[in-house]
């Protein structure tokens, strides 16, 4: 048996490796927290933009739903309101045409327009309160995000 220093060479080569697997397992040891470390920062600032992206989109749906919702509250009954209103245009507009032809709309003692302020006041109500209608529903659609609302185009 060889020594150096005293110590035989197998004592010496075993206290080297030990040291060399020590320096290794702590050199490992100090990577493996550091890069832990690091990881749990990325894995942290990855929850915050999820939770920020997520956030963001419930406010955008929310929103949208919100917008929506009062799209529908303020201009489904003006449009229905315009429906019928302009039925009854359509229907006040025939019969103006069917009084013509029977004669009482013209200057004579038979018209309807003489000495009769109802049948004409009746007539310019009927055709321009649909347009009433439409300016209120133009009021409302400036108080609203249309954005929210896909329309389809026509093809």
């Amino acid at each position: 048996m060889t020594s150096v220093l005293g110590i035989s060479t197998a004592v010496l080569t075993s206290v080297i490796a030990a040291v060399a697997s020590l320096s290794g397992a702590l050199i490992t040891a100090l990577l493996g927290q550091r890069i832990k470390r690091r990881n749990d920062e990325h894995l942290e600032r990855l929850k915050a933009e999820l939770e920020e992206s997520q956030a963001e989109r419930k406010a955008q749906r929310d929103y949208r739903y919100d917008a929506i919702k009062r799209l529908y509250t303020d201009l489904q009954p003006l449009l229905f309101q315009l429906s019928e209103l302009c039925e009854s245009a359509y229907g006040h507009t025939r019969s103006l045409a069917r009084t013509a032809r029977n004669g009482n709309l013209g200057t004579g003692a038979d018209s309807w327009w003489v000495g009769n302020d109802y049948y004409l006041i009746s007539t310019v109500y009927r055709l321009l309160v649909p347009l009433a209608v439409v300016e209120l529903m133009h009021r409302q659609l400036t108080l609203v995000d249309l954005s929210v609302v896909a329309v389809p185009l026509k093809k």
